[in-house]
């Protein structure tokens, strides 16, 4: 209203804690007006700052606490000197507030004065007033005064008031220095003890999931009769102790929905999909199986698995897989297989209870040798495959591996997907920027369904 200039609205305001109205200018030619215009911006700087507005009538009114502006008085412009005021606000009050005078004018010479006064600085509260008692209009400069406005009015206090708050003051200061820095340290030590507590809870929780995972892992080789032959296994899994919501009301669950309607992207066969029922396993997971070649279940803890034969079946297709050769892991299979594992995830963690902030995402390679003779891989193998060149190929370490990040529950299935492909050629002995069917996207590194079908897409 005041950068508007519309004073018209302020009719029918009522005077608060932190706005007053004055029907007339400061009379700063007499000591009493001085004394009084002082009194009113320290008392505002004191109360967390305010207006003072000065050509607004007001009246009582029997419903409301305080006053009502009921008509505009313009005051002439010769009575609202920037220099006067200033000078006497900085001159009677300390430590000075700081303030900013406006002046409205609603014709050649009569408008309205704004007097703005800011929140006194925690640093120089109070700001006291630097004469308290006028003589025949002559100033004493050796009595100051406090003032606070309190609802609709201004208040001061008593010098016996004065006098505790000052002694008290001196005495406690260092007090309450000492209890400020006790209530730190006490804080301080409540934060550490909460949070060991809580990394403990997490600690135990994790140790708990991992738990679950490797007694879902053993089963589900067994199950599967996968347990001596080449394969790869895919899980994720909470960090945390969750519950799956609906994982065995297959006629109202869309749980089951997700998990009966697995992503297959282009359909070319590289992905979670079997053409079995999902069946409810002594309550305790539901799951998919194809004997000796995949099988696809979920727990009722949340462990979401998936295994599929690692050798020329799946992992490491070829239609021509010769005799003595060892096993070529194809780059292809494993990134677009992890990549619909991961989208499959994100979904399904969508019913957990409570949602999980963490989940731990997983990539084993289990005894992936023929003959004694280990994998191999090569990031360039769809082409490599046409000229084999066995000595640009990395060999496995030794035949079963590992690989395990941790995200937040918020991270795209296309970030996952890259660091666990990434993990796996990292083990191989291939650095990050070998990594195939990877792309940027704001910076990030991701293997997406774009990447993996749009050669354009990758990386330079």
């Amino acid at each position: 209203m005041i950068a508007e200039n519309d004073c018209n609205a302020f009719l029918d305001a009522v005077e608060t804690e932190h706005l007053e109205f004055k029907s007339e200018p400061y009379q700063l030619d007499k000591n009493s007006q001085k004394l009084e215009l002082a009194k009113d911006v320290s008392g505002l700087a004191n109360a967390g700052g305010g207006l003072i507005l000065l050509g607004f009538k007001t009246t009582k009114d029997a419903n409301i606490l305080g006053e009502m502006v009921m008509e505009l008085r313009p005051i002439p412009f010769s009575c609202f000197s920037h220099d006067q005021y200033s000078g006497v606000i900085n001159d009677w009050i300390y430590p000075a507030p700081h303030f900013a005078l406006t002046w409205l004018p609603s014709s050649s010479d009569h408008g309205f004065a704004v007097i703005d006064v800011s929140a006194g600085d925690p640093d120089t509260v109070p700001h006291l007033t630097t004469s308290a008692v006028i003589q025949g209009e002559k100033k004493s400069e050796i009595i100051f005064g406090y003032c606070e406005r309190r609802r609709a009015s201004v208040q001061s206090a008593s010098v016996q008031q004065m006098h505790a708050l000052i002694r008290s003051g001196k005495n406690t200061r260092e007090l309450f220095s000492q209890y400020a820095l006790i209530q730190d340290t006490l804080k301080q030590m409540a934060d550490l003890q909460v949070a060991s507590s809580e990394a403990k809870n997490a600690a135990a929780q994790s140790a708990e999931q991992h738990g679950a995972f490797k007694r879902d892992k053993q089963q589900a080789l067994a199950a599967a009769n996968l347990e001596s032959v080449p394969n790869l296994l895919l899980a994720t899994f909470p960090s945390e102790t969750v519950n799956m919501r609906g994982l065995f009301n297959p006629s109202e669950s869309d749980l089951i929905s997700v998990l009966s309607n697995r992503p297959t992207l282009k359909g070319n066969g590289w992905d979670l999909r079997m053409d079995r029922p999902l069946e409810n396993i002594h309550g305790r997971l539901r799951r998919s199986l194809i004997q000796g070649y995949k099988l696809f279940q979920l727990s009722r803890e949340g462990v979401l698995l998936f295994l599929a034969l690692g050798n020329d079946d799946f992992l490491a297709w070829n239609v021509g897989q010769k005799t003595g050769l060892p096993l070529y892991i194809q780059p292809f299979v494993l990134a677009h297989v992890i990549y619909v594992f991961a989208l499959v995830a994100k979904s399904v963690f969508q019913f957990a209870a409570p949602p999980p902030r963490k989940l731990v995402h997983v990539v084993e390679l289990r005894n992936m040798e023929i003959e004694g003779k280990p994998a191999r891989l090569h990031p360039d193998h769809g082409k490599q495959n046409a000229f084999l060149q066995e000595f640009s190929y990395r060999a496995m370490p030794w035949a079963s591996e590992h690989f395990e990040v941790e995200t937040p529950f918020e991270t795209g299935p296309g970030e996952i997907t890259y660091a666990l492909v990434c993990k796996v050629f990292e083990w191989f002995g291939f650095d990050h920027n070998e990594v195939p069917y990877a792309r940027l996207e704001d910076g990030k590194p991701l293997i997406d369904e774009i990447s993996l079908f749009d050669p354009q897409s990758h990386r330079a």
